[in-house]
């Protein structure tokens, strides 16, 4: 959140949102993605390092304010901030990333603002593009939020229960243990697959029931400290 803030497009997260979009991009599958960076807001990136730039070390961002810094570089790297303000308005960054010519647009949503997925889900049929919805930051969404989760191609659990519980039944695909990502989708499931295939990792596949859960690589409620 300062001016110099650095964008390294290295892949940093196994399964993360930016490391599957920007891999995504660089093979075919997507035309840009609608990401948040703090300093700049809503973002149109057709540049998979920017994507993975801004994506790798900050994510949940609820608000922001403007840094000139962070927006010129974005401007000068491929990509476009959607308004001078920072504001976070990703329906909004979908549909000026349509005006632009994007047929195959990724867009990430955190937790906070479930409820904009299916509005995006009512521009991509308005409009007859491809739109992949990243569900992401769940930590804190609720039962009413659910509906919403459904509706994504890609779903981070985060450490919510409730998105193991009720979303993870649903996945045709779960990429990790500790963090399920959860795939609701045949284009998620031909995304993850191809992200897989540009990670330098070693993996075993089987059938499972979904969610596939390992109880003990959960996380757990923050034990607090004893009253002194």
């Amino acid at each position: 959140c300062c001016p110099n803030r650095r964008f390294d497009p290295r892949l940093v997260v196994p399964f993360g949102s930016s490391e599957i979009i920007s891999t995504c991009m660089r093979e075919g599958l997507l035309d840009c993605a609608v990401t948040v960076c703090e300093g700049a807001g809503t973002v149109i990136s057709w540049d998979p390092d920017l994507v993975q730039g801004i994506g790798a070390r900050l994510t949940g961002i609820l608000r922001t304010s403007p840094i000139e810094e962070v927006m010129s570089y974005i401007r000068e790297h491929g990509g476009l901030p959607l308004g001078q303000d920072a504001r976070i308005d990703q329906p909004g960054g979908l549909r000026k990333a349509i005006s632009m010519g994007f047929k195959r647009v990724a867009v990430t949503v955190i937790g906070p603002r479930a409820r904009e997925i299916p509005v995006l889900r009512g521009i991509e049929e308005e409009h007859g593009v491809q739109v992949a919805i990243f569900s992401t930051c769940n930590t804190l969404v609720g039962e009413e939020d659910l509906p919403c989760l459904e509706m994504a191609d890609i779903v981070c659990s985060s450490a919510s229960q409730l998105v193991r519980e009720h979303i993870g039944p649903r996945a045709r695909m779960q990429m990790g243990v500790s963090i399920p990502v959860f795939i609701l989708t045949e284009l998620g499931k031909r995304l993850a697959l191809t992200y897989l295939m540009h990670m330098r990792a070693s993996f075993v596949v089987f059938r499972a029931r979904m969610p596939y859960i390992v109880r003990e690589k959960q996380p757990v409620p923050a034990v607090p400290l004893p009253s002194q």
